[in-house]
């Protein structure tokens, strides 16, 4: 559901990703990779009402990262920096399990 915002609104609405979100995170909060960084599991599609709140909580959150750390040329539809963050995103732990 999330993925479908960003083609209908041809792109102007950014794929919510939660390693993307991690990245983005973790540049804002100046933490490095191997950090411990909680992060809160969206809840299921079927908990429509969790779910809405949440993830308007959540995505206004992640725009507001993007523009901050972003100019909006930079970003919008630049599958290279979503891939990136991605990338960058999984290099922190979030279980409290790497040292």
């Amino acid at each position: 559901l999330i993925t479908l915002l960003y083609f209908i609104t041809g792109g102007e609405v950014p794929i919510y990703d939660k390693y993307a979100f991690l990245a983005l995170s973790a540049i804002t909060n100046k933490n490095i990779p191997g950090d411990f960084m909680s992060y809160n599991e969206l809840p299921a599609k079927s908990q429509q009402e969790a779910f809405s709140i949440i993830m308007e909580k959540q995505m206004k959150k992640y725009i507001e990262m993007i523009n901050q750390i972003f100019t909006n040329t930079e970003y919008q539809n630049n599958r290279n920096i979503d891939r990136a963050l991605w990338v960058y995103g999984h290099s922190f732990d979030t279980k409290g399990e790497k040292k």
